[in-house]
């Protein structure tokens, strides 16, 4: 992952992407989630995508239709976002999850603030 996020910072975008992908790869298999998620992150600056709430929602969505690899990228940033240690970021990544693991929509957002329940739900439904 350094010579990926090396290759980043010196603006070199397409050499930083399969060194990225390889690392992100070799996480996942070792089943080290909060290294996956790290390199998601990295990996998003490299191809120059920024997550939004709507694209994680779309996310969630794919994943609930049955998208086995958007479930796992879902999971693995909600796991980032649980892991954060920000309250926001806590509230959230569980209640993505508790979504993705079957929970009702509306009982699983009860804690989330109005705008991020009206997005999600804009989104999921």
């Amino acid at each position: 992952m350094g010579l990926g996020r090396l290759a980043l910072e010196l603006g070199q975008q397409e050499e930083a992407r399969p060194l990225l992908q390889e690392a992100r790869a070799g996480f996942a298999a070792l089943g080290l989630a909060n290294w996956v998620a790290s390199v998601d992150q990295v990996l998003a600056r490299a191809q120059g995508n920024v997550l939004t709430l709507e694209g994680l929602a779309a996310m969630v969505r794919a994943a609930r239709e049955g998208d086995e690899d958007a479930g796992a990228q879902v999971w693995t940033l909600c796991e980032a976002l649980v892991q954060s240690g920000d309250s926001d970021y806590i509230i959230l990544g569980g209640a993505l999850q508790a979504v993705l693991t079957g929970e009702p929509l509306e009982a699983a957002f009860t804690a989330l603030p109005d705008d991020v329940r009206d997005t999600l739900l804009r989104v999921l439904l």
